[in-house]
């Protein structure tokens, strides 16, 4: 097979230089953090930093992976409110 890499970026509304991914809401008062990991158990993140994603090994002529997200409790300043972000996915080989 062949090697490679997977990246999801940190979102469209991440504060510059930073991996703290972030929601806005629709009325952009609010923003929620978030994250997203590689595994059902929420334990690896999912890096949007060259040689820092998930490896792959495509072997097939499709490969499907599963992207887990969290939502940390405690962000209670956060207006009620739809929020969202969006994330672009690199595959590199």
């Amino acid at each position: 097979g062949t090697a490679g890499e997977v990246l999801i970026d940190y979102g469209q509304n991440a504060v510059a230089d930073s991996t703290n991914r972030l929601m806005l809401g629709e009325n952009e008062e609010g923003t929620l953090g978030y994250e997203v990991y590689s595994d059902g158990s929420r334990s690896i993140p999912w890096s949007g930093v060259a040689d820092s994603g998930i490896d792959i090994n495509a072997e097939v002529s499709a490969e499907v992976m599963t992207v887990y997200a969290s939502i940390p409790g405690g962000q209670t300043d956060a207006p009620n409110d739809s929020y969202n972000d969006t994330l672009t996915v690199t595959v590199s080989y």
